[in-house]
């Protein structure tokens, strides 16, 4: 706070705003206030928390791999089995509009499946690809590569978002790998179109049932359909600026628990709620004060890797309102806190200092 006090301030003041409109606005469903608090508390300030619990940004990595490798895992029992699923909708409450017992968005082991859940999945994507573009190992490496391609295919079960994610992060970490070893790209290009051709080949042919279907949903837009979640995007009408829309109704929900906003996306929810003048001031900073985090990390490794990551927050966000739910925000605050934690933890000296530790 004191390094970046100008955030911290507008944060601050955009925070009393949304007090004062639960306070005046007599309709408020509160969800404003639960979504700033989300952000605030568990995801920019745990986030710096965690500095304390993870003496080296691989560390992290390494918690964050783990958890959504088993998640994956529990994906492929979701898919192939109706019965786990049925079991998993017993004793969980659901909190999205897919069913748990949903046979083509399966939800793992989780209360929700679709862009959420595919989200944190695309996260383990990144986590792997890291630990992949910092160790020279030949072994680990392929293992990490193993782990991501495992992830990412969980997600064509799951979400559209997740599956694009990880496939940035891969190929995003590849590039900066190509960049540090030339004779790579070389490698990397012909494994790619092998890959690919196997996959044109023997996915998209016959009829495989809900696989089909799914495969279908995933790759619509390289297959030459009309993508769904983009049709329904674009449909969703944009509130006219005027008076209200300009300092916020102060609402997501409306008195029958309908999005008050009429759209998913997230910059739209929040111009609706908090009003255009709020909403700027809250994005913008952001966006400020995560570039300057991304910009002074002083290992240049993980300066890319901040902006690997820092790239496709404000892209999704068109999606749905990701940076007030907890996943996304907290890694890249997380990430950028412990890597800017102090130069003892470098890239250079991080495996050392965990060989040291064990």
């Amino acid at each position: 706070i004191a390094r970046y006090p100008l955030y911290f301030i507008l944060l601050l003041f955009v925070l009393l705003y949304v007090v004062v409109q639960s306070f005046l606005i007599q309709q408020t469903d509160f969800s404003l206030i639960s979504k700033m608090i989300v952000f605030c508390v568990f995801s920019l300030f745990m986030a710096a928390m965690s500095r304390n619990f993870f003496p080296s940004i691989q560390l992290f990595l390494q918690s964050i791999a783990l958890a959504c490798l088993l998640q994956a895992i529990m994906v492929y029992i979701s898919f192939f089995s109706p019965e786990y699923r049925n079991w998993l909708s017993l004793i969980l409450v659901e909190s999205s509009n897919i069913p748990l017992t949903n046979g083509s968005r399966v939800p793992g082991f989780s209360n929700s499946s679709g862009s959420a859940l595919s989200l944190i999945l695309s996260l383990g994507v990144f986590s792997l690809m890291s630990l992949y573009y910092c160790t020279s190992k030949p072994f680990q490496r392929f293992t990490f590569l193993f782990g991501s391609i495992f992830i990412l295919l969980s997600c064509i079960f799951v979400g559209k978002l997740g599956l694009f994610l990880s496939i940035y992060f891969i190929i995003s970490i590849l590039i900066l790998e190509s960049i540090r070893r030339p004779i790579f790209a070389f490698k990397i290009l012909i494994i790619g179109t092998i890959t690919l051709f196997f996959l044109m080949k023997y996915t998209f042919v016959g009829d495989l049932g809900q696989f089909t279907y799914v495969m279908e949903r995933s790759f619509a837009l390289f297959m030459g359909n009309e993508d769904s979640t983009l049709t329904a995007l674009k449909s969703m009408p944009i509130p006219a600026l005027d008076v209200n829309t300009m300092i916020g109704y102060g609402i997501t929900t409306d008195a029958k628990g309908i999005n008050a906003a009429h759209s998913d996306v997230g910059y739209i929810q929040t111009y609706y709620a908090l009003g255009f003048i709020f909403s700027l001031i809250f994005y913008t900073s952001l966006f400020f004060y995560l570039l300057v985090k991304a910009i002074a990390v002083k290992d240049r490794p993980y300066r890319l890797l901040s902006f690997v990551l820092f790239i496709p927050l404000f892209i999704i966000e068109l999606k749905e309102p990701f940076i007030t739910k907890l996943g996304y925000s907290f890694v890249i605050f997380s990430f950028l806190f412990i890597v800017n934690k102090t130069s003892k933890y470098s890239f250079r000296s991080s495996n050392a200092h965990l060989l040291r530790q064990r």
